[in-house]
């Protein structure tokens, strides 16, 4: 069995429980993350083929146990009490600061039917799902996000050529990068389900000035549903039906000691139909962090 341990550390209020209530940070999670980034990357696989090709990483009922275990151990929780939603003033509850630290060992097993991917490609995921997303509640709205210490990308511009390089391996280079943005530009592009659509990383966010990024978030949230049909369902995961956010946002540090804001775009689908037109408002929703500076 080969082994990796990282360092890690909470870089935005994290709200995750277990059943004490009390806030945790949970390997599970990061697992349940992993998987879904490498599912909404891995953008030229229709669904059969898909679910062989997740089967071969993680595993499935049927054929084998997932190859991968993750262990969360050294756990220094620093909890406080924090708004859930920081433009409004009530709906406090107990989550895990920004000082909070653990460490993450990933066990990799050896099974024939995923002998073809490595350790490394397991850490790399890794690495990758902790910057383009997050844990807990309100993790597509910036909260949840850790870091591994100790694989940091140098800058940004580091930073946008490893998302870059794993977008390409897990699709068949189907992304292309321009400036701050990556793009699919894919031909053979399963729309039927979610996929990655474009990645921006945006401005600085100065140290001190998270949680008033989080306040523009939140009420960013907020503004971008204000002139969507009461009753409908918008891209940003407002309205009727349950439809998960197809704006993910996240926050990153590099080693240089910047932290950016990270926006996946995300295929919106709900009942197998895409949404488009004014309800697809992930435009309008960045157009209100862009005037705060952040996007």
């Amino acid at each position: 069995m080969e082994k990796a341990t990282y360092k890690c550390s909470v870089l935005s209020t994290l709200m995750s429980y277990g059943n004490t209530k009390q806030p945790e940070i949970r390997a599970s999670e990061i697992k349940a993350l992993m998987r879904y980034v490498f599912r909404i990357s891995s953008v030229n696989l229709g669904s059969k083929c898909l679910f062989k090709k997740e089967s071969e990483w993680f595993g499935d009922a049927n054929t084998h146990a997932s190859p991968i275990r993750l262990q969360i151990t050294e756990e220094k929780k620093r909890p406080i009490e924090e708004k859930k939603l920081l433009h409004k003033e009530y709906n406090s509850a107990k989550c895990l600061s920004d000082k909070t630290t653990f460490e993450l060992i990933v066990r990799k097993r050896s099974y024939k039917t995923a002998e073809n991917v490595s350790l490394k490609d397991y850490t790399d995921l890794l690495r990758f799902a902790t910057y383009i997303g997050g844990i807990g509640q309100r993790n597509r709205r910036g909260r949840g996000s850790i870091m591994l210490d100790e694989c940091l990308c140098e800058n940004k511009e580091k930073l946008l050529e490893f998302c870059l390089n794993i977008l390409n391996k897990l699709s068949g280079n189907c992304f292309e990068k321009q400036d701050c943005e990556i793009t699919c530009k894919g031909q053979n592009v399963d729309r039927s389900r979610p996929t990655i659509e474009k990645i921006i990383v945006g401005k600085v966010i100065e140290k001190d000035k998270m949680k008033d990024f989080l306040t523009m978030v939140d009420d960013a949230s907020h503004k971008a549903t204000k002139d969507i049909k009461k009753g409908t369902t918008a891209a940003t995961g407002y309205g009727a039906g349950r439809l998960a956010s197809s704006l993910l946002i996240s926050v990153v540090e590099t080693k240089d000691g910047c932290i950016y804001p990270v926006y996946v775009f995300v295929t919106p689908i709900i009942k197998g139909k895409i949404i488009y037109g004014k309800r697809d408002n992930r435009e309008v929703f960045l157009k209100c962090l862009k005037e705060k500076g952040y996007a």
